[in-house]
């Protein structure tokens, strides 16, 4: 009885004394904020000066366009130019619609005699035409032709023959095609020089140079 007595007497000893030394150490301190590490501040507490503009924002700055490139390799050769001017340009590129040509069709007959003996008259009149699918059905495609000129010759030759009792149909056909524009950024009442601007309109008669405001941008002209 003695014996557990003394036993548990050691083991409260033991626990006080733990508990002391726990209490006894101290808290251990943060580690210091790295250099590195970015400090994080509300926009609120930014001074206007640290602000970046928005896109749209007006900015000083007048940008020239040269426009009407139709060739990315004439894009390039101006943009050389420009560089060894002392620009920057900026190289843009968009989509446009344009004439592709003309097509004359005609829609082929549902039925399948019909069809050949359709097939069988053009053939008389020299025309191999191509099969396709049109917005009412299956066409006949008489001819693709780069001049209205050719396409009208065609259509007024067939139907002065009156092989085909179906109408022909002529379509101007369009295309998504790329062109290209050079943006240049010059500092507020700059200009491109009337020598530079007279050696592009001479090598490019399509080109348009425009001065216009800029926006979003900042002036990157060469010095010298």
């Amino acid at each position: 009885m003695l014996m557990r007595w003394c036993f548990l007497i050691c083991l409260l000893a033991n626990g006080i004394l733990l508990l002391r030394y726990a209490i006894l150490q101290e808290e251990p301190s943060l580690p210091a904020r790295s250099s590195s590490v970015p400090e994080i501040r509300l926009i609120s507490e930014l001074d206007s000066t640290e602000l970046e503009p928005r896109k749209n924002a007006r900015l000083d700055g007048d940008c020239v366009f040269v426009s009407g490139i139709r060739w990315l390799a004439d894009a390039e050769r101006i943009s050389e130019y420009l560089i060894k001017a002392g620009y920057h340009p900026e190289r843009q590129q968009f989509s446009e619609q344009a004439l592709a040509g003309y097509s004359l069709t005609v829609e082929a007959p549902a039925d399948p005699g019909a069809r050949l003996e359709m097939l069988d008259q053009l053939d008389r009149l020299g025309v191999v035409p191509e099969t396709r699918e049109g917005e009412a059905g299956m066409q006949f495609l008489l001819g693709s032709f780069s001049s209205l000129a050719d396409a009208r010759a065609m259509q007024s030759r067939l139907e002065g023959a009156g092989a085909l009792s179906a109408e022909l149909r002529l379509t101007t056909e369009m295309q998504q095609i790329a062109r290209y524009q050079l943006r240049l950024v010059l500092p507020s009442g700059h200009d491109l020089s009337s020598e530079i601007k007279a050696v592009l309109r001479k090598s490019y008669n399509l080109i348009k140079i425009e001065k216009k405001p800029c926006r979003g941008v900042a002036s990157t002209r060469v010095a010298g």
